[in-house]
C-alpha cells in the first residue's frame, strides 16, 4: 500500500513538472524575440538591409522591462495595426535595448547597445533615431507623449520621408 501511494506522488510530481515545463516553453516563445517580427537587433544587418533595400533605418533605443514610457510606446503603437501596416515597408526596424534582465541578449546586443547609445548621444529612453544606410542620423524623436499610433506613425513617415 505504502509503495502504491509512493507511486501516486511521484506520478503527481511528474505531471506537474511536465505540465509546468510546457506552459514555461509556450510562455518564452509568446513573449520571446519572435514575437518582435521584423525586428533586428544588429546594426550592421540593419545598415546592410537598408543600403540593399533603400530605406531609412529606424532605431528604437529602449528599457523595455523597466521604462514606463517605453512600455507605453511599445504598447500602443509599435505594436498596433497601422504600425505594423506601414512602418515595416517604409523603413529597416532594429530594436536597441536595454533591459535590466540581459538575460535574453547576447554580449554583442549589450556592448553594441552601449556603443550606439554613446555615439547617438541617446540621454532618456525611449529615442528613436531615424538613420540613413551608412548611419547618419536623420531624424529623433525623445519620449513618447501618448499620441495615437496615427499621429505617430504618420509623423514618423513625414520626418523619414526623403
Amino acid at each position: 500500500m505504502a509503495c502504491m501511494k509512493q507511486f501516486h506522488l511521484m506520478f503527481t510530481v511528474m505531471i506537474a513538472m511536465i505540465l509546468g515545463c510546457s506552459e514555461t516553453t509556450t510562455e518564452e516563445q509568446s513573449s520571446g524575440p519572435g514575437d518582435e517580427s521584423g525586428w533586428l537587433v544588429s546594426f550592421a544587418e540593419a545598415k546592410a538591409k537598408s543600403a540593399e533595400e533603400g530605406k531609412p533605418i529606424l532605431m528604437e533605443f529602449t528599457g523595455s522591462d523597466w521604462c514606463p514610457p517605453c512600455m507605453a510606446l511599445h504598447d500602443n503603437v509599435l505594436t498596433s495595426d497601422v504600425f505594423k501596416q506601414q512602418i515595416p515597408e517604409k523603413f529597416i526596424l532594429l530594436k536597441l535595448d536595454s533591459p535590466r534582465d540581459k538575460s535574453k541578449q547576447t554580449p554583442e546586443e549589450i556592448a553594441q547597445y552601449k556603443k550606439l547609445s554613446s555615439e547617438y548621444n541617446v540621454e532618456g529612453v525611449p529615442t528613436i533615431i531615424v538613420a540613413d544606410a551608412t548611419g547618419k542620423e536623420q531624424h529623433r524623436q525623445v519620449g513618447y507623449s501618448r499620441e495615437t499610433p496615427q499621429e505617430w506613425v504618420a509623423k514618423l513617415i513625414a520626418a523619414g520621408s526623403p
